[in-house]
């Protein structure tokens, strides 16, 4: 089981800093997905990359 929540503390702050990103994160998230990664494995592999990206 997974628990994901939908809002965020300081959001103003997220997406100023999210925006600048958001192309290249979704582009690793897109190569993560086609390198055949799921479940658990992508969403760990996608936090990697998030805590990278500094979020």
């Amino acid at each position: 089981m997974t628990v994901l929540g939908y809002w965020r503390a300081n959001k103003e702050d997220f997406v100023r800093r999210y925006e600048p990103v958001k192309e290249a994160l979704l582009a690793k998230y897109s190569a993560l997905v086609d390198s055949g990664f799921q479940g658990q494995e992508l969403i760990d592999a996608w936090d990697n990359e998030l805590e990278r990206a500094g979020f």
